[in-house]
């Protein structure tokens, strides 16, 4: 695989995998009354998830990929990360219940986004970073 098909595979990737959390996290919003949401900040995700695409688009837009981009990734890969670890923990003991099917299945789905996410992210950042 060439350099650039890497690159693009990266991009790829990692847009679609934070295309989808923020997906999710729009059917977790459907399907809950929004006040408590704020409460627990679940908003966080999805932003968290956008301001990825942001740094991935720039590098991507980028002839040179340095060493801070690379950080920047993957600083708000494991942000992303904490995000949903610990605001779907909270919304999972305070808000929903195992009842909520559809729900769990997006916190499910984006923990498995998430963890692509960093998977991509740490392969890559080994490869490139000088």
């Amino acid at each position: 695989m060439t350099t650039q098909q890497k690159m693009n595979t990266f991009v790829e990737t990692t847009l679609a995998e934070c295309e989808s959390i923020i997906s999710e996290t729009e059917n977790v919003e459907e399907y809950s009354t929004g006040d408590m949401l704020d409460v627990i900040q679940f908003s966080d995700i999805r932003e968290s998830a956008e301001e990825m695409q942001t740094l991935v688009v720039a590098m991507a837009e980028n002839e040179f990929v340095s060493n801070n981009m690379l950080e920047n990734i993957e600083n708000q890969s494991i942000t992303i990360y904490q995000n949903i670890k610990y605001i779907l923990e909270t919304a999972e003991d305070e808000i929903f219940s195992s009842s909520d099917i559809e729900v769990m299945k997006s916190f499910d789905n984006m923990r498995t986004y998430v963890n692509s996410i960093r998977n991509i992210v740490d392969t890559f950042v080994l490869e490139w970073k000088v």
